[in-house]
């Protein structure tokens, strides 16, 4: 029994290790995606509704595609965490002007945009694995 519970231990802190990990590796990943982009750069993404998969370098898209088949198994354990509000958590320890716009635009465009963004690229790489525009 006591094998058990310490084994059990053992995975509980695999587990929250790894999940811990892949939020650095994500924080760190739109970090460095992110340092060159203004406020006023997602303003016009939002008001043209521009599709970020399509307008990303390959090289970014081969970059997430790897993230998401090396951790696939805990995100299909822990995608109801996976929230747009979590995200803007996540950018916000960085970035909290680009955040900050999402958060607190008035017409509601920019939430309903990142959302509708975190959607597709959620799609494209845990579901589909490509890096194929479109829906």
């Amino acid at each position: 029994m006591r094998l058990r519970q310490a084994a059990n231990r053992f995975l509980s802190a695999l587990v929250e290790t790894s999940e811990e990990e892949i939020v650095e590796f994500v924080r760190g990943w739109l970090t460095e995606k992110l340092k060159t982009v203004s406020v006023a750069d997602l303003h016009n993404a939002v008001q043209k509704n521009t599709d970020l998969w399509n307008a990303a370098p390959d090289r970014y898209k081969l970059s997430a595609l790897a993230l998401a088949k090396k951790h696939k198994t805990l995100y299909l354990k822990y995608r109801s965490l996976l929230t747009p509000e979590n995200a803007l958590k996540i950018m916000a320890m960085d970035r909290p002007d680009l955040a900050s716009y999402i958060i607190n635009d008035s017409t509601g465009k920019a939430m309903g945009w990142f959302t509708g963004m975190l959607d597709k690229i959620s799609m494209r790489l845990w579901e589909r694995g490509d890096m194929e525009g479109g829906t």
